[in-house]
């Protein structure tokens, strides 16, 4: 009981950062005691760059007033953006999701094929053959985001990486994430 709770939560957090992804702002909130009722008197961070600057530079920002959904700031917000963490993101979701389902637990083993044992840096090194346990590939791809392991999981969920990322783009329509793909 205490893993389903700690995948849920965990799913929570990777939708968060689905979410978030590529939504970046820099700091500029005060910390410390009594830091949060500063916040809402803190004024919006000026950029000191052109729109089209921040988006040849691959900037953007938006930052949402989580009560009311009220835009406050942004910056090229709804751009296209090519995130390779995105897609672990939502590999890892899946993953998660398979486990809570009971398709999968965290010692089942996954079969490394050798399509997934030749994918580029940054990976763990995995032999063609081999096999890694779901709760071993989760922290892989969530500590090194390795490509190897990736296309493990892709293949071991859903047959060839094709048919999930098929799964990953219907998952994120599920999630109302209409421009995830």
């Amino acid at each position: 009981m205490r893993w389903t709770f700690l995948l849920k939560r965990t799913a929570v957090f990777v939708v968060a950062g689905l979410l978030a992804a590529c939504q970046t702002v820099p700091s500029t909130a005060p910390s410390g005691p009594g830091a949060a009722g500063a916040i809402e008197s803190t004024p919006l961070p000026v950029v000191s760059h052109a729109p089209a600057t921040a988006v040849e530079r691959g900037f953007s920002a938006l930052v949402v007033n989580a009560a009311s959904g009220e835009e406050l700031y942004a910056v090229d917000a709804d751009g296209a953006r090519f995130p390779a963490s995105l897609s672990k993101m939502m590999t890892l979701y899946l993953l998660f999701e398979a486990v809570s389902d009971g398709r999968y637990s965290l010692s089942s083993p996954l079969t490394v094929s050798a399509r997934a044992a030749s994918r580029p840096p940054a990976k763990i090194g995995l032999k063609a053959g081999s096999t890694i346990t779901v709760e071993q590939a989760a922290r892989a791809l969530a500590v090194k985001s390795a490509n190897d392991v990736a296309v493990v999981i892709a293949e071991n969920l859903a047959g060839s990486e094709t048919a999930f990322a098929r799964q990953m783009t219907q998952r994120a329509r599920a999630l109302g994430l209409t421009r995830t793909r």
